[in-house]
């Protein structure tokens, strides 16, 4: 007796095309909430933006972080990538800007022990 349903596989089935994930922006996700906090409609913001309504609400939910993050970069703008570290004493504060130390590798750092080692046996 045969299979009452044939069996299908991906391979099997017609072409069908595959939703690509989108990376939203931060700009775009601030102007989702601002026509939200306008009274727009969810389906409204989401046809807009060419997204789900499912995915309009996340980003309602989100609400609090984004607006957080949108005042950090009003409030302290990112002038350079490397950290800069207060050293202040009683007259005088200086600001330095931390600098990365030169990574060694394995085999130096094993060479540099092993030096050492020799070093402290010898009289």
């Amino acid at each position: 007796m045969p299979p009452k349903c044939p069996a299908t596989s991906p391979a099997m089935s017609p072409s069908i095309a595959k939703k690509t994930r989108k990376s939203l922006t931060h700009e775009v996700k601030l102007d989702i909430i601002h026509r939200h906090e306008r009274d727009k409609k969810t389906n409204n913001i989401a046809r807009h933006h060419g997204l789900t309504p499912s995915t309009v609400s996340t980003i309602f939910k989100s609400v609090d972080s984004l607006k957080k993050a949108e005042y950090k970069e009003r409030v302290e703008p990112d002038t350079s990538s490397a950290p800069v570290h207060i050293l202040s004493s009683p007259t005088t504060t200086t600001l330095t800007t931390a600098t990365p130390q030169p990574t060694t590798s394995h085999t130096e750092q094993r060479q540099g022990n092993e030096e050492e080692k020799a070093s402290l046996f010898t009289i």
